[in-house]
């Protein structure tokens, strides 16, 4: 499989052209920096250095000028399709694009980046906010596209599976021993922090104790992921969270996963869509996307 993106192999074709990163940037409208970090993610993928970092200027090393003549060829491929398809940008303008917490605090930024440097002319506007908030915005025909932890509502509009996020009960290093198993009983006495109803991540937690046949307990609850995942790693409170979310912290020995001895459910990830935002070009782009999202390690369970 390989391990290198469309971006990535612009980014070095647009460097060896225009003689400079800066330049680069300019002329794909990202940051120096992006393209930075663009070549320095293809080299890594491909285990090569593409470019004589001993001296001044942009000087492709002789495996990077055998590089080049392939990505020109590819890329050559690529604009000819685009011409015999016809060269009409599927998304010009304003793109409303929504997208779940998790999404928005893993990969969005990666995401927006590979849309804009796809088309040039457009112009993102973004909504992160709760899968049912999302469902609802797309079923008023107030988003284009959406990532969401559930199916529109809206049966006229598409939508696509992109994969399932891991989740765990999570807890700072006090609350839970790496690999401790814990029951129940032992979650109940802790303070646990969640979502309001009807959020996924809830009914997750809902769903487990119903498995458990326990009652719920009394929940602290918060509207805002990112600081529930705070208060979890400061040791407030425990919580189901998806893994992806705390790998950082879970490496660096501040939280631990907890394996409970009933499984959690897995977090659905589904793209959404209204019919008009459907052709196959954009069914094209959203496969680039579930890709990107895919690549990023987000469906993948606990850090190693």
């Amino acid at each position: 499989m390989r391990r290198y993106s469309l971006p990535q192999l612009e980014a070095f074709l647009w460097i060896c052209r225009l003689g400079t990163f800066r330049a680069a940037a300019d002329h794909l409208h990202v940051t120096q920096p992006t393209i930075s970090l663009r070549l320095a993610e293809l080299e890594a993928a491909l285990g090569i250095s593409l470019f004589d970092k001993s001296g001044r200027g942009v000087v492709l090393t002789e495996q990077g000028a055998r590089v080049l003549r392939f990505v020109e060829q590819g890329i050559g491929l690529l604009d000819h399709m685009d011409e015999m398809l016809g060269a009409e940008e599927p998304f010009e303008g304003v793109l409303r694009l929504g997208a779940i917490d998790t999404l928005a605090m893993t990969c969005l930024l990666q995401v927006v980046g590979m849309l804009e440097t796809l088309y040039p002319r457009l112009r993102v506007e973004l909504t992160v906010t709760s899968s049912s908030k999302l469902a609802q915005l797309l079923d008023q025909k107030k988003l284009d596209i959406a990532f969401l932890g559930q199916p529109p509502a809206d049966e006229n509009c598409w939508f696509e599976l992109v994969g399932s996020l891991p989740t765990a009960w999570i807890g700072e290093r006090s609350k839970f021993a790496p690999g401790q198993i814990a029951t129940a009983q032992g979650i109940c006495r802790e303070r646990i922090l969640a979502l309001p109803p009807p959020s996924r991540l809830r009914q997750i937690i809902e769903g487990w104790f119903a498995n458990e046949k326990l009652p719920v307990p009394a929940l602290s609850l918060c509207n805002d992921l990112s600081v529930i995942t705070r208060f979890v790693v400061k040791g407030w409170a425990i919580s189901v969270l998806p893994v992806c979310l705390v790998r950082q912290e879970v490496q660096e020995g501040l939280v631990s996963i907890c394996t409970p001895t009933v499984p959690l459910a897995a977090l659905p990830l589904y793209v959404a869509g209204q019919p008009a935002t459907r052709s196959a070009k954009v069914t094209q782009v959203v496969g680039q996307l579930s890709d990107l999202i895919s690549a990023s390690g987000i469906f993948s369970g606990t850090p190693t």
